[in-house]
């Protein structure tokens, strides 16, 4: 019985031996083979190619996504350079007319360009002979006026003179001086008249030196009155107020 019993042992031993020795070759034939190609007829006209593999769990890695039939890229487009347009031929007489029609165009434009040149050289000139005719007879217009006005001045200056003869004539004539006169002495009396020669007032201006005879000329000024001056008021301006030297010559002494 116990014989049995090992018999039995052995070969349980025996066929598990052979079991995984089938296993391990099993294993080791996928390995190096890792894919079978199986072939399944599908329906009469199609048939479907399967692959199979067998890998082991570390190399399992995700198939890569790829869209069923992919489109191709589209062509590069050609890029067509531009053509060139023909120019139009021109007609030798329409270019000759052209010309000739630009050529007058540019004619006139010279000529006006130079009569508007010319036009203005007249108008500055005509401005400048304006300016120096201006000035010339501004200074013609002073030089006769100097010319007036110096005639006026010895015209004033002769008449001044005679009157002042006159006066000195009159005064000369009313003067009484006490003593012996000194014709050395001379005294500047400030006079003022009155239109017609009326004496309005006598002033000693510059002493004589002698109070007697300053006072007897003052007094013979008073007694010459009206004096001898111009009856145009111009001529008699220089006369309202003036200045009068007097000296005691051909005076006689009072008696």
């Amino acid at each position: 019985m116990d014989a049995k019993i090992e018999v039995k042992k052995s070969s349980n031993l025996i066929y598990s031996l052979i079991l995984h020795s089938a296993i391990l070759i099993f294993l080791v034939i996928t390995i190096e083979f890792p894919s079978r190609t199986i072939v399944a007829e599908k329906g009469d006209s199609e048939t479907e190619i399967i692959q199979a593999a067998v890998v082991s769990p570390q190399t399992i890695k995700a198939p890569p996504v790829t869209t069923k039939n992919p489109l191709p890229p589209p062509p590069p487009k050609k890029v067509i350079p531009p053509q060139p347009q023909p120019q139009p031929v021109q007609n030798p007489i329409a270019i000759q007319q052209q010309l000739l029609a630009d050529l007058n165009k540019e004619k006139k434009r010279q000529k006006q360009l130079k009569h508007q040149q010319q036009k203005k050289l007249a108008n500055d000139f005509s401005k400048k002979i304006k300016q120096l005719a201006t000035k010339s007879l501004q200074e013609q217009l002073q030089q006769e006026q100097s010319r007036v006005s110096a005639l006026q001045a010895r015209k004033l200056k002769g008449i001044v003179d005679h009157y002042r003869a006159l006066i000195l004539q009159a005064i000369s004539q009313n003067w009484r001086v006490p003593g012996a006169p000194d014709k050395n002495l001379s005294a500047d009396l400030l006079i003022h008249l009155a239109p017609g020669g009326t004496v309005l007032d006598v002033q000693v201006a510059k002493s004589s030196g002698n109070d007697s005879l300053d006072r007897s000329a003052e007094t013979a000024v008073f007694r010459s009155s009206p004096l001898p001056v111009p009856s145009d008021p111009d001529d008699f301006e220089p006369f309202r107020q003036f200045v009068l030297r007097v000296k005691p010559e051909n005076i006689q002494a009072a008696g």
